[in-house]
């Protein structure tokens, strides 16, 4: 398991620099070598949070991001599962990403007007053929 915390408060100049109090991100894995150890194999779930703020807005003409203070956005989390395996020099990876978007549907934003990233797979694998 491995736990980060983060709070944060803006004391001056909050009207231009805009961040969320609280941070949270959190993952609770299995880990272990597999097969007289010719396998290691991690897996597990991974948790991030961020508290309701006003964050950036995006312009995508000018491709820059500005400070808005109109609406208040966060307050939701974000779930994803994973797994990693590595034999030898070859490694896999395999995960679900934003896995609350299956269960309740994309209402989260990334910046204002732009929604998050819907439920995701995503998988690979890296083969070092020299060391």
């Amino acid at each position: 398991m491995d736990n980060t915390i983060l709070y944060q408060k803006v004391s001056d100049g909050g009207d231009v620099f805009n961040v969320p109090e609280l941070l949270t991100r959190n993952s609770l894995y299995y880990k272990d070598f597999w097969f007289d150890k010719a396998l290691y194999l991690q897996t597990g779930f991974t948790f991030n949070y961020f508290s309701s703020y006003q964050m950036d807005g995006y312009d995508p003409v000018l491709a820059e991001f500005y400070v808005q203070n109109e609406s208040n956005y966060g307050a939701y989390p974000l779930v994803d599962f994973f797994f990693n395996g590595k034999v030898d020099q070859a490694r896999i990876f395999f995960k679900l990403e934003n896995l609350n978007f299956a269960l309740n549907g994309n209402n989260n934003f990334s910046a204002p007007r732009y929604p998050h990233n819907d439920f995701m797979i995503r998988f690979g694998i890296v083969w070092n053929f020299f060391l």
